[in-house]
């Protein structure tokens, strides 16, 4: 199957439900197929792609519930972040923020600071700078999906 009738059956798929959290999930798969057509990838990289949205059953008579959806979007972008190196916006920014948050508290209990929470706001600001200039990084590599 080709990404674009892949596309088209995420398309239709926001279309018939009625549910905004199974559309939301349809939506974002659609976005992202929409944004791999749109970029210049090797036919190796679009058969590897194409045998992993594969992988979904997307032809099934029953519905699938929204959690498989949500757990197939999960794999998919973790396959694209592994195999092309393609991450949505934000995914260092948020990944710096929560080692940012880690920092502060093993350097508030290690310091034994007063004010713990001025050195916990430090290590989340310099997490979410550092996730910034990485994000920054990759958007000019062309490296992230518009998700």
């Amino acid at each position: 199957m080709m990404l674009e009738e892949i596309k088209n059956k995420f398309d239709n798929l926001v279309e018939k439900t009625k549910n905004k959290y199974e559309r939301k999930t349809y939506k974002t798969f659609s976005t992202i197929l929409e944004d791999l057509i749109s970029r210049k990838i090797t036919k190796t990289e679009i058969q590897s792609i194409e045998k992993k949205l594969g992988l979904i059953d997307l032809n099934s008579e029953e519905p699938q519930n929204r959690k498989y959806f949500k757990k197939a979007l999960q794999e998919f972008k973790e396959d694209l972040r592994k195999d092309l190196g393609l991450i949505p916006k934000g995914y260092y920014t948020s990944f710096g923020l929560a080692i940012g948050l880690f920092v502060g508290v093993i350097l508030g209990f290690a310091i034994e600071n007063e004010n713990p929470s001025m050195i916990l706001s430090i290590g989340m600001l310099l997490g979410i700078v550092v996730g910034k200039f990485l994000d920054d990084k990759a958007a000019k590599g062309g490296r992230v999906l518009n998700v």
